[in-house]
C-alpha cells in the first residue's frame, strides 16, 4: 500500500501498520492505492492548524470481513449492566448488546470508536445506550450495507446519553421508492441527552411519531435537514431544551382530524437555520380548526431561545386540496397553536412568519418582531430583535463544508452580537454551550441536579 501526502514538499509513505507523520501548518490532499488502484479514504483533504491533530485512515479490507471488523471497533466495549444479583455482559458490537437486552436494561459503551454499525432496530424492550465514563463514542451507519432510511428505529422507549451518531448519503443503495433519511426513528418514548447526530444528506436527524420526545443538551448538524420531523396526534409532548441545531428546520406536521392536546417546548436553543426553524404543516381540510374547538389544540412554549433563520422563522404550509386564503390561514394558525414566547432573540431582517401553499411561498405579512407581536396578541414577551453573530463565523458556509469539524464552541456569540451576555446571570441568550454534546459538557452535566432529574424521568438505573 502506499499513501501520498501532497502539501508542502510532499510525503510518500509506503508499508502497512499505524503511522504518524508531523506535518506544517498548511492544507494538503491525501491518496492511497495498492497495485495502481486507488483505495477508499475517510477524507482526502485536510487542513492542519497550529498544535492540531487531523487522523485519517486508510484501509482496504475484503468486504464481509470489513463489515464485520469495522463494527467490532474495540474489543467488548459493550457492557450490559446487570441488575441485583446479575453479572455484567460484554459485547463486541452495540447490535448484538441489543439482541441479548431484557426490558429496561442498559448498555453502557466502553469505547471511543468510530464504531460503524448495521441498522439496528429495538422492537420491544424499552433500553438505555450511554456513554461510560470517561468515553465520547461515535457510531457510523454501514453505508455499504444499508438497507433502511434509519439508522436506529427504536418501537420501545429508548434513553441515549453521550453518544455521537453519523450518517451520509448513500442513494444508490436506497430501498426504491425510499428519498427521505434518518438517524433516529421512534414510534415510542424517545429521551436523548448531549448527544451529537450529524446528517449528511436529507430529511431529520429525527423523525418521530412518539408520544414523548425529549432532547436535552444536543447537536444537531445536518446539511439540508431538520433536527426533528414528525406527526403530532392526540397527547403528545415533545421538548427540545438547551439544543444546538443547524441546517434546516424543526418540522411539526399537523394532522387537523387527530390532533389535541399536544404540549410543544422549545426553551434556551441556539437555532442556525437556512429556511424556517420552525414549521407547520397542515394536510387535510381545514374547517375543524374554525369551529367547534374551545381552545387551540396545541401549545408551544418559546423561551430564552436564539432563532437566527436565513430565511423565515416559522412557516406554515398548506398541503391540503383547497388551501386558505392568506387572511383565513392566518386566523386557522391561530386557532391550531397556542403560542406563548419570551425572552427570545430573532435574527433582524428576517420574516417572522411565511405562508406556503403547496410548497410555493406567499408574500410575508409578518416581517418584524413587531409584527409577530400583534399577530400573536401580546404572547411574545421581553423578546429582542438584532444581528448575530458567532465565534465560529458563518456556521451555515462551514456546515456546507466541513459539517463535522463543527463543534458547540462555534456557536459561541461574539461580543458584538446581539444577545452577548444578555441572558440570566450574564450568559448570552440561546444555549448554555458549556452543557451541549458528548464528553466532558456531558460528564459536566451529570454532575447537575438537573441530571438526578433526568435520571428520575427516564426511570434509569444509576
Amino acid at each position: 500500500m502506499k499513501v501520498t501526502i501532497e502539501g508542502d514538499g510532499g510525503i510518500v509513505i509506503t508499508g502497512s501498520g499505524l503511522q504518524e507523520v508531523r506535518l506544517k501548518p498548511g492544507s494538503y490532499k491525501v491518496r492511497a492505492a495498492k497495485d495502481g488502484k486507488p483505495i477508499r479514504l475517510d477524507q482526502e483533504l485536510v487542513t492542519i492548524t497550529r498544535g492540531d491533530k487531523q487522523v485519517v485512515r486508510v484501509r482496504m479490507e475484503a468486504e464481509a470481513a470489513a463489515a464485520k471488523i469495522a463494527a467490532k471497533g474495540e474489543p467488548k466495549a459493550f457492557v450490559l449492566l446487570g441488575g441485583k444479583g446479575v453479572a455484567e455482559r460484554k459485547f463486541d458490537t452495540l447490535a448484538e448488546a441489543v439482541q441479548d437486552a431484557s426490558d429496561g436494561d442498559t448498555i453502557e459503551v466502553h469505547g471511543n470508536g468510530p464504531f460503524v454499525s448495521e441498522p439496528i432496530s429495538i422492537r420491544k424492550d424499552a433500553l438505555t445506550i450511554r456513554a461510560a465514563p470517561g468515553f465520547r463514542p461515535i457510531f457510523r451507519l454501514n453505508a455499504e450495507r444499508e438497507t433502511g432510511p434509519f439508522f436506529l428505529r427504536s418501537d420501545a422507549a429508548l434513553v441515549l446519553e453521550g453518544l455521537e451518531l453519523q450518517r451520509e448519503p448513500q442513494d444508490s443503495h436506497s430501498p426504491k421508492g425510499e428519498s427521505w433519511r434518518a438517524i433516529i426513528y421512534s414510534t415510542a418514548p424517545l429521551y436523548a441527552a448531549n448527544c451529537r447526530l450529524l446528517l449528511k444528506g436529507l430529511h431529520a436527524c429525527i423523525v418521530a411519531h412518539s408520544p414523548i420526545v425529549e432532547l436535552r443538551n444536543c447537536e444537531f448538524l445536518g446539511t439540508d435537514v431538520s433536527a426533528l420531523s414528525g406527526d403530532c396526534s392526540v397527547g403528545q409532548r415533545w421538548a427540545m431544551e438547551n439544543c444546538v441545531h443547524t441546517g434546516g428546520a424543526c418540522s411539526f406536521n399537523y394532522v387537523t382530524a387527530d390532533v389535541n392536546k399536544v404540549s410543544i417546548r422549545v426553551v434556551h436553543n441556539t437555532m442556525v437555520g437556512s429556511g424556517g426553524l420552525l414549521n407547520a404543516v397542515l394536510f387535510r381540510e381545514a374547517s375543524a380548526l374554525l369551529t367547534g374547538r374551545p381552545e387551540p389544540p396545541v401549545r408551544v412554549e418559546a423561551a430564552g431561545n436564539l432563532f437566527d433563520a436565513r430565511g423565515y422563522h416559522m412557516n406554515f404550509e398548506q398541503s391540503q386540496p383547497k388551501p386558505l386564503p392568506a387572511a383565513e390561514a392566518e386566523a386557522a394558525l391561530r386557532r391550531l397553536l397556542a403560542w406563548q414566547g419570551r425572552g427570545n432573540l430573532y435574527a433582524a431582517d428576517r420574516a417572522l412568519l411565511s405562508l406556503t401553499v403547496q410548497w410555493k411561498g406567499l408574500e410575508p405579512r409578518v416581517k418584524s418582531l413587531a409584527d409577530w407581536k400583534q399577530f400573536w396578541g401580546g404572547a411574545e414577551v421581553d423578546s429582542l430583535e438584532g444581528r448575530i453573530r458567532y465565534q465560529g463565523g458563518n456556521l451555515l458556509t462551514k456546515l456546507r463544508a466541513t459539517p463535522e469539524k463543527l463543534t458547540p464552541e462555534d456557536f459561541r456569540l461574539r461580543a458584538d452580537s446581539a444577545g452577548y451576555k444578555a441572558g440570566k446571570d450574564g450568559k448570552d441568550l440561546g444555549a448554555d454551550i458549556d452543557l451541549v454534546g458528548p464528553g466532558s459538557a456531558y460528564e459536566h452535566w451529570k454532575k447537575t441536579r438537573e441530571y438526578q432529574q433526568w435520571l428520575r424521568d427516564t426511570e434509569q438505573k444509576k
